[in-house]
């Protein structure tokens, strides 16, 4: 079995998101959201 393209039934990404223990929300200059594990329903 080789390597499948899978964006080409799924698409491409549509947002980067990066998980921390913080407390705070917020969205990187570059694009990136930074997301608070505690808004997850944890």
């Amino acid at each position: 079995m080789g390597y499948r393209n899978v964006t080409e039934k799924v698409g491409a990404p549509a947002f980067l998101a990066v998980i921390t223990g913080t407390e705070y929300a917020y969205t990187l200059p570059s694009g990136v959201h930074v997301i608070p594990l505690g808004v997850l329903g944890a």
